[in-house]
């Protein structure tokens, strides 16, 4: 495991350096504040660091952790294990993110976000109606607040056809 995290650290902050590198390209700051490279720029240089970690974290892991590791059955489920059934809620996510992303502009943002929110708390998550209801209804002011009130970021408020 220790090559394979020492691998996956390198990959890591070349693709870190890349971004620097290309974001550099672009202008750092606008007319209106930070300009298109800004972003870019910093997240190169997340990468990086985090990589930077991911390294150190690989070479002072001791090799017991990579027996221990080798000791774990090959059919006991991980994280991503894919049984019967588990593949429902992933396509539940997946059809709910396309289908408000194409309704987005004809049903508004809040009704668009709340109704995301009320599919992939209900059938993803699986928490119960009360937690439901709550995200449905508090995610979407809590991004109505952030985006249209605080950064003023134009979005579709309401529906299309009201």
């Amino acid at each position: 495991m220790r090559v394979a995290d020492t691998v996956a650290a390198l990959c890591v902050g070349l693709l870190g350096a890349t971004v620097i590198a290309m974001a550099r390209q672009l202008p750092y700051e606008a007319d209106y504040g930070p300009g298109p490279g800004f972003l870019p720029l910093w997240l190169g240089v997340a990468l990086v660091t985090l990589s930077v970690f991911l390294l150190r974290e690989s070479r002072v892991t001791p090799a017991s952790d990579d027996a221990a590791l080798a000791a774990i059955p090959a059919n006991q489920p991980g994280f991503l294990h894919f049984g019967p059934g588990a593949l429902t809620p992933w396509l539940v996510f997946l059809a709910s993110t396309v289908i408000v992303s194409v309704l987005f502009e004809r049903l508004g943002f809040a009704l668009a976000i709340g109704l995301f929110m009320f599919v992939t708390m209900r059938w993803v998550a699986k928490l119960s109606w009360l937690g439901t209801l709550l995200f449905t209804v508090l995610t979407p002011l809590m991004l109505y607040i952030l985006f249209l009130r605080l950064l003023m970021v134009p979005v579709p408020v309401g529906p299309s056809w009201l």
